[in-house]
């Protein structure tokens, strides 16, 4: 139970609709005291931006919200091009940086 906790203070708590449609047997049991707000984009903010939608679509609380394998393997391909840019991007500079830096000495 106290997992469970930790799961919904992460991705918040399962709507009433959710627990309503819940075929497992007292699910209700396992709903807490208090609603817990979803906070993905909060906790992971230290991520790359592309890739927060992947993890929030992978930590829904209903699977059949949750993504499948193979959206998320497109999506992080993609994440990985966007990474792959940016580091061209700071190399690039870099290299600007250092062929500035060369001219002085």
């Amino acid at each position: 139970v106290e997992q469970l906790h930790k799961i919904y203070k992460l991705c918040g708590s399962p709507s009433d609709e959710y627990w309503k449609k819940s075929k497992l047997p007292n699910a209700t049991l396992f709903k807490p005291r208090e609603p817990y707000k979803r906070c993905i984009r909060e906790t992971f903010k230290g991520f790359p931006p592309s890739a927060l939608p992947l993890i929030d679509n992978l930590l829904a609380i209903d699977p059949v919200e949750r993504k499948t394998a193979s959206d998320a393997l497109r999506n992080i391909l993609n994440v990985c091009a966007y990474l792959k840019i940016c580091l061209v991007i700071r190399m690039t500079k870099l290299n600007i940086e250092l062929n500035e830096a060369l001219k002085h000495i």
